[in-house]
Formats: C-alpha cells, sequence, structure tokens
C-alpha cells in the first residue's frame, strides 16, 4: 500500500501542478454520474458503452462544428487537417493514411532507430550516467514520427533541429481549454506561429526529392496533393505521433518504479503488455475530447440537444468504479474489461491512427530500461504546468 500512496501522490502532482482547475473539476464531476449536464458548458460523460455509443454517431456527432476540438483546429491549420473532419472526406482520407500507419511499414520506417536508441540508452544507463527520460523520448519520438511522415534531419543541427519541431508542437497545442468552444485572436496568433514554425519542416521535406518512398509525404505526393492543402494535416500527425506518445512512457516508467513492480515485470516479460496497457488506462493520452451536436438525438438512452457541446471524459471513464476496483491503483495483473481496453486509443472513425507505433515505443524504451544491469532508481522528477498533456517535466534515471 505504500508503494501505490507513492504512485498517487506522483500522479496527483503530474495533474495538479500541471491544470489545478481543470483537473480538480474533472476529478470532481467524475463522481456525479455516467452522463452529467453543466448548464453553459454541455454533457459529460462517464461511461464507457455511452462514450462508445457517441463516437460511432458521426451522422450527428461533429468533429469540426463549434465546440468540437476540430474547430479550434481549422482555425489554426485549415480544415484540411484529419482530426477536424467527418464524413466521407475523412474516411477516405483516413484510409489512404492507414498505408502507412501498418505494423510492417512502421517496422520498415523506425526498427533501426529504435534498436540503435534503446542499446544506447541500456548502455548509458550501464555505465551509472544519469539519463532524464523525459529529453530522451522528447528526442527519440520527434526522430520517429519525422521518419514516419518523411522529414528526415541530419548533421550537427539535427538534434537542435528535432528539439525545435517538438517545442513548437507543446506550445501550439497548449492552447485549448475546456471552457473554450472556439479560440480567441491571441490563442489562434500564438498557435499560428508555432504552426509556421513546424511547417517550415514539413514543406522543406514536401519539396525533397529524397523523400523515403515508404513516408507519409511520399504517399501523398503520389496521390497528386500540393503542399499547401496537407499542410495541416502534416501538422496534426506530427502532434499525434510526438507529444503524446513522449508523455506517456516516463508516466509509465513511473508507475512501475513507483509502485514495486518493475522488477516483477523485469523477470517476467510476459507481463509487459499488460503493465503498459494499464499504464495507459490512467495515463489516458487526451484526458478529454470534445464534439458538437448537430441535431437532437436519443443515443444509449440519453438525449443529446442540438448544438450541445458533448466532453468524453477519458479520465472519468477509466477510473469508473463499475467497471474497475480501486481505479487508482496500478496493477499489473488487472485484467482490464473489454469496455475499457484500447477506447484511451479513441473508438471508431476517429480511433488513434499511431497505435502500433505507440506499443512500439513503449515496449522497445521500457524493455530497454529492464535490460539495465542491478536497479534504477529515480533521482529527481518535476512537473510540467499549464500545458494541454498532463506530464513529468523531467524524469531522471540512474542506476544504483
Amino acid at each position: 500500500m505504500k508503494s501505490q500512496r507513492k504512485l498517487r501522490w506522483h500522479e496527483f502532482r503530474v495533474y495538479f501542478d500541471n491544470r489545478p482547475l481543470p483537473y480538480c473539476f474533472l476529478e470532481t464531476i467524475r463522481h456525479f454520474g455516467d452522463v452529467v449536464r453543466i448548464p453553459g458548458l454541455g454533457v459529460f460523460i462517464h461511461d464507457p458503452i455511452v462514450a462508445k455509443a457517441v463516437f460511432e454517431r458521426t451522422d450527428v456527432i461533429s468533429n469540426k462544428e463549434v465546440g468540437a476540438i476540430g474547430a479550434w483546429v481549422t482555425q489554426i491549420l485549415g480544415p484540411f487537417a484529419l482530426i477536424n473532419m467527418d464524413g466521407k472526406e475523412h474516411q477516405e482520407l483516413k484510409e489512404l493514411l492507414k498505408k502507412r500507419f501498418t505494423k510492417q511499414n512502421l517496422d520498415v520506417l523506425t526498427d533501426e532507430i529504435l534498436l540503435s536508441s534503446t542499446l544506447y540508452l541500456t548502455a548509458k544507463l550501464d555505465r551509472g550516467e544519469r539519463v532524464d527520460l523525459c529529453a530522451y523520448m522528447e528526442q527519440l519520438s520527434a526522430r520517429l514520427i519525422c521518419t514516419v511522415v518523411g522529414i528526415s534531419l541530419e548533421g550537427k543541427d539535427a538534434d537542435a533541429e528535432y528539439e525545435d519541431i517538438y517545442t513548437s508542437i507543446v506550445k501550439l497545442t497548449s492552447v485549448g481549454g475546456i471552457g473554450k468552444k472556439l479560440l480567441n485572436r491571441k490563442d489562434i496568433e500564438y498557435g499560428t506561429y508555432f504552426h509556421k514554425k513546424i511547417a517550415a519542416y514539413t514543406e522543406r521535406a514536401y519539396e525533397s526529392y529524397e523523400v523515403h518512398s515508404k513516408s507519409v509525404i511520399a504517399l501523398l505526393k503520389e496521390e497528386g496533393y500540393e503542399y499547401k492543402q496537407v499542410e495541416g494535416l502534416l501538422t496534426v500527425l506530427l502532434i499525434g505521433g510526438m507529444e503524446l506518445v513522449s508523455h506517456a512512457v516516463p508516466r509509465v516508467a513511473a508507475m512501475l518504479l513507483d509502485s514495486g513492480s518493475f522488477d516483477d515485470v523485469k523477470n517476467d516479460r510476459s507481463l509487459l503488455s499488460n503493465a503498459i496497457n494499464e499504464g495507459l488506462r490512467l495515463v489516458t493520452p487526451s484526458d478529454i475530447l470534445f464534439k458538437a451536436v448537430t441535431e437532437d438525438v436519443i443515443i444509449a438512452d440519453y438525449a443529446f440537444k442540438k448544438n450541445t457541446r458533448v466532453y468524453i471524459s477519458l479520465y472519468g471513464i477509466m477510473r469508473s468504479r463499475t467497471y474497475v476496483p480501486h481505479p487508482k491503483q496500478y496493477d499489473i495483473h488487472r485484467t482490464i474489461p473489454k469496455e475499457l481496453k484500447f477506447l484511451w486509443f479513441g473508438h471508431g472513425a476517429h480511433s488513434c491512427l499511431g497505435f502500433f507505433l505507440a506499443y512500439k515505443e513503449l515496449e522497445m524504451v521500457l524493455g530497454a530500461l529492464m535490460n539495465v544491469s542491478g536497479e534504477l532508481e529515480v533521482v529527481d522528477r518535476t512537473y510540467v504546468h499549464n500545458m494541454s498533456f498532463p506530464s513529468y517535466k523531467t524524469f531522471i534515471l540512474q542506476k544504483k
């Protein structure tokens, strides 16, 4: 129990130090019921079955109208960015992109990078050096998704350029908030500034004749898209493949170490997959998703009024006592119910494209930590402030 208290304390700090008021709100409201209506805000969903039903009703639940997260995306990135698209156009674009996010294609693009990077990580820790897992993941996730997209950075400035892309993405995604249906002028200017910094890299790659044939950019060029059509889409793909997983890995590593489960998984690697899923249940790459109701409709026996904003609280869903006993405990032996499993990556038409890449990174990096001879300890950790994704700012490990 002492180890679980330590884990819960640090998870509390991850959320509270980042955005205390939204965290306290989400933590409080999840106890009020499966579907909670808040005047002036909208409807909050804390049940996975209701959430999946809402995800599936793309005919009346929009990802792009005012109130949905896609409306923010359109204000900065334009209308062709996948996350802010619905219907046939969205389906066709996503089916096209899936060709580049298959496990086989990702293996071709990322195996060499992951293997060399994780071998280096293990060796560095084995030498007794300190490693900031957050900084390590920022570089690794940036290199991986840039490679998948088609951005190849080389030379003495490559690390700094990857860091520039990563930092710009973090700044761009920080403009959102629970109460915002649309971004104000200041938010748009701020987000657009960082989007243009990212676009400088994607445009250079798009104009290159040396782009990898298995990359997203190569595919889009083959399909006849001009760069300006896909500029926003490429930024969205970088966000999804970079920021979410770079935050998840240090937090899952922290859960394993804080709970005392690290050595159990190290000694029995068959537990790793379940340990990752249990970690993602608590991390929830996006804590809350925003959608807009376009018509009066009844879904899963609940009435939703036109122009209402719907909040799918993955934070609350994954901590539902109806489905998970002691939901704030991290238990690598827990059988995650089918209603929850993989829902942290969305459901239906807007489920995450980077599913395989995220799991690949988690398995390889956590495996590299477990390959270190001897025990690991957390030397220091700090927390981010006022970012869209709660996470550690630094998470420093060293061999005892």
